[in-house]
């Protein structure tokens, strides 16, 4: 009798069981389905809706940028590293359409680390843009405040008594003429 052997482990030119390939899993960076991970992950990830625990998600989730809004492509890396520059493409350029802000990464050696950092990255810039525009907002708001208006109908009373007062004060100040 021959020994068993695990269904996972295959012999040369078989194929995993389509049972395996055929489970989605989430992509660490982006959280896209893909093949590959077992039912009790899937299952798991599913009960704690998505991946809630990631920071980076809840972030993007906070900023309303949506993983849909993004567009990913990747290139070669320029400058140091040899040969694993020139044959892997692993610098990322991402495109947050709705705002038009691009940013490129090629820091690590490694694709999807260069992805996590070009995701915060494009975070720091969305949230940057965000508080610039309200600073000119609140800018602006206090500009037209500031700005020198006619004065109010009590306001020209108070200023024309005022006269009147002063007025008087100074006739009160003359020099006294006999006749």
């Amino acid at each position: 009798m021959p020994p068993q052997r695990s269904p996972l482990k295959r012999r040369c030119g078989e194929e995993r069981p389509a049972s395996i390939a055929a489970t989605p899993c989430r992509c660490f960076v982006c959280g896209a389905l893909r093949a590959g991970a077992s039912a009790a992950r899937v299952e798991a990830m599913n009960d704690s809706g998505g991946l809630s625990d990631d920071p980076l998600a809840r972030r993007m989730a906070a900023l309303g940028v949506r993983e849909a809004d993004l567009q990913e492509t990747f290139v070669r890396s320029a400058g140091r590293g040899g040969q694993n520059v020139n044959k892997t493409s692993t610098c990322v350029v991402l495109l947050h359409r709705p705002t038009g802000i691009q940013v490129k990464v090629q820091i690590t050696r490694h694709q999807g680390q260069n992805r996590l950092l070009a995701r915060k990255l494009l975070l720091d810039r969305i949230e940057q843009s965000r508080r610039a525009r309200a600073a000119a907002e609140k800018a602006r708001l206090e500009k037209i405040r500031r700005r020198n208006r006619k004065p109010s109908a009590a306001a020209r009373q108070r200023a024309l008594a005022d006269k009147r007062l002063h007025s008087q004060k100074k006739v009160l100040r003359r020099r006294v003429e006999l006749e």
